[in-house]
């Protein structure tokens, strides 16, 4: 256990760095007497017993808090995350809260007005929680990242993320959220990072994404989204990893997508979709991407020699799809390729 007891104040102490230990049991209350603490660190613990609201209440200069990967509820039997945030309501600077990984049950509703404006990160990922994402998020316009994925969330992206501006990473994956991707995501110009995947997301790919100029990572993949891949996509073109695999998306490779993304230096997936037609010739034009996969769809045609130049790749997958001809010579000189 966390070796505090009740005689202990530690009033002058700013920084409790305990991270990646064994310890168990609840955080003490004693805790409490360090009300001049900053920075405090529990991550990956075996701690248990509800989040400690009324010791985090004591906290006014807190600016990281970091619980995330022990066995922590909320209040009320686990139903309940909004005592522990109105707990963080004093702690005016708070920059940082993180709460993965804890099995946390409750909603987040409108609870989140408790939270400290000046939040910069927030992690609830790998959790219960349950409900919609409610549109008071907006008030944390601080936030450069949030983390809900892997949780139990219904209902729409809230078109109130775009007052977020000063975003850079999202992550919604891994839950159950519906309805359309809203087109004023498009409006969140310093994104980085969109990963909205294996949620039960439908519609198309909005054309507004063309002015996430900064965008690096796009990661739609398993949810049931239709129509085109959008030419505008070819805007991005800071892109690294594009993932549209597993939806329901229809028509041609643009030529403009491929032409434009030379960037792309991971990956580009766009398996297990309905396109249709030839390889494009300009997908040649990604010599540094480590992996194309456009298996499982009904492209058809020659498979290009010119893919021979894109010398980084290490994984090609043209499975399932409707090619002809011989394979290219050409792709047997690739000097990393290692699955074909």
């Amino acid at each position: 256990e966390i070796p505090l007891m009740n005689h202990c104040h530690l009033k002058e102490l700013r920084f409790l760095l305990l991270w990646s230990n064994k310890l168990v049991g609840n955080v003490p209350s004693s805790l409490s007497n360090s009300t001049n603490l900053k920075w405090l660190d529990l991550e990956s613990n075996l701690l248990t017993g509800e989040l400690p609201s009324q010791v985090i209440s004591k906290m006014p200069q807190l600016q990281f808090l970091y619980l995330s990967y022990n066995h922590f509820v909320s209040h009320n039997n686990n139903t309940n995350l909004e005592p522990f945030f109105a707990s963080l309501a004093n702690s005016s600077d708070l920059q940082e809260l993180e709460l993965a990984g804890n099995n946390l049950g409750g909603e987040i509703t409108s609870s989140v007005r408790h939270l400290p404006v000046n939040l910069v990160q927030i992690h609830l990922d790998q959790n219960r929680i349950h409900g919609s994402i409610p549109p008071e998020i907006s008030n944390l316009f601080n936030l450069t990242l949030l983390n809900l994925s892997s949780n139990h969330l219904t209902g729409p992206v809230p078109r109130e993320l775009c007052k977020l501006s000063k975003l850079e990473r999202v992550y919604l994956s891994n839950n159950l959220l519906t309805g359309e991707i809203p087109v004023e995501l498009g409006d969140i110009t310093h994104l980085g990072l969109l990963d909205l995947s294996r949620n039960k997301l439908s519609g198309s790919i909005p054309d507004s994404f063309a002015n996430l100029s900064q965008l690096r990572r796009l990661l739609l993949h398993g949810n049931h989204l239709s129509g085109t891949v959008p030419q505008s996509l070819g805007q991005c073109i800071n892109l690294e990893i594009l993932d549209l695999s597993h939806n329901n998306l229809s028509g041609e490779i643009p030529v403009e997508v491929v032409s434009n993304l030379r960037n792309l230096k991971l990956y580009l997936n766009l398996s297990s979709n309905h396109l249709t037609g030839a390889i494009p010739l300009e997908l040649s034009k990604m010599d540094m991407v480590l992996s194309i996969d456009l298996s499982s769809n009904q492209l058809s045609g020659k498979i290009p020699p010119q893919l021979g130049s894109c010398i980084a790749l290490e994984h090609l997958n043209l499975s399932r799809n409707g090619f002809y001809g011989p394979l290219p010579s050409s792709l047997g000189q690739l000097p990393y390729l290692k699955e074909l």
